[in-house]
């Protein structure tokens, strides 16, 4: 049996389809959380995860509801668990461990300090030495979007040496308590200040007009790709750091939507927009 990893949402999903259309018997894991972001020190032990657990329920889920102007009323709240994340991690390692020795494990990774750090969190608790893994920056997360493409890199990888996965288990141990953001620079994880791209927001990104938030993001993920920042989560969190400081401002626009179809009707959605 085969079990293909990924942490890309779109690239599992596309292979889920792939598997029932070749009719293939292979099995596929989702990771949903970026490890570049927040506290991940002592990660491999529970009282950790459920520290991360709690700090981005209150850094990330919130920030994200408030970015799209979701309500406590509207359906798109979600009222979650105290133990949401916490859940989903043990969940993942349960899967994984259930994987029999005999069976392949392949991993799809792209070139990213939140793939990084999953990849060595992973070698830690699975304590598989054969473990393949694809980096490819292009077809994971911005290109293995359709079942032709992920057919050209499924079941590819290499195995990595001994003296590499015992490096990068090191490396994720010795993370200091403190860091809350990590990125990559010349092919190494770095860790950094959370506020490390505060100044790089407001001068390059921000300006004296009103702009829409989710168009502000976007230009920033894509400029800053490379360094692994690749997640709105992330500038959502800082914007709004900004916006208690004084540094930015923020307001909710709100715009009509079309109807789309029978049952999504023509409504009113708010728009959260920035300016200095």
């Amino acid at each position: 049996m085969k079990h293909h990893i990924f942490t890309s949402p779109s690239a599992y999903w596309v292979f889920k389809m792939l598997l029932k259309k070749e009719k293939l018997h292979e099995k596929a894991l989702y990771f949903h959380d970026d490890l570049s972001f927040g506290p991940i020190a002592g990660f491999l032990k529970n009282k950790y995860k459920k520290h991360r657990n709690a700090w981005k329920l209150k850094n990330v889920h919130k920030n994200f509801e408030k970015a799209h102007c979701i309500s406590k009323t509207s359906p798109l709240a979600m009222e979650l668990p105290d133990n949401w994340e916490y859940k989903r991690y043990k969940k993942f390692e349960r899967k994984v461990k259930k994987i029999k020795k005999k069976d392949e494990i392949y991993m799809y990774l792209d070139e990213q300090a939140g793939d990084y750090l999953f990849l060595w969190y992973f070698l830690s608790f699975c304590r598989r030495e054969d473990v393949k893994v694809f980096f490819n920056a292009t077809e994971n997360r911005l290109g293995a979007h359709n079942q032709a493409q992920m057919k050209n890199f499924l079941g590819k990888g290499k195995v990595l040496k001994i003296e590499e996965q015992e490096k990068f288990k090191k490396i994720f141990r010795e993370i200091p308590k403190k860091s809350l953001l990590r990125i990559l620079e010349d092919g190494e994880v770095k860790t950094r200040e959370i506020n490390t791209f505060d100044d790089e927001i407001i001068e390059n990104f921000i300006t004296k007009k009103w702009q829409k938030l989710f168009r502000i993001a976007g230009n920033f993920l894509l400029k800053n790709y490379e360094k692994g920042i690749d997640r709105e989560e992330f500038f959502y969190h800082r914007i709004f750091a900004l916006e208690k400081t004084g540094k930015i401002q923020t307001k909710i626009e709100y715009e009509m939507l079309p109807r789309m179809w029978k049952g999504f009707p023509a409504r009113k959605k708010g728009f959260i927009c920035v300016r200095k």
